[in-house]
């Protein structure tokens, strides 16, 4: 029924804002046993010259003595859940 599945799209848009929170919280803490855990091992990650690093390659940069995370904020977020 509608109330059910609009329920169900509030939970699920909940925790995909959760998971992108923990994300964030991550990557300032550089806390990569987290963020192992919220990657796929799948994982490709894009950087901002275009190049791709593999899941691995992504965390030991983000362990790397040299990285300076900034705060990551997300704002006005909106969650649109199909299917």
């Amino acid at each position: 029924d509608l109330h059910r599945s609009l329920h169900k799209q509030l939970l699920e848009g909940g925790r995909v804002l959760g998971l992108e929170t923990a994300w964030n919280h991550a990557i300032e803490a550089k806390d990569t046993k987290a963020l192992d855990m919220l990657l796929a091992n799948t994982f490709i990650a894009v950087e901002i010259d275009g190049s791709l690093s593999s899941k691995s390659e992504f965390l030991a940069s983000i362990k790397a003595p040299e990285y300076q995370p900034s705060q990551a904020v997300n704002e006005q977020m909106n969650v649109q859940v199909y299917g």
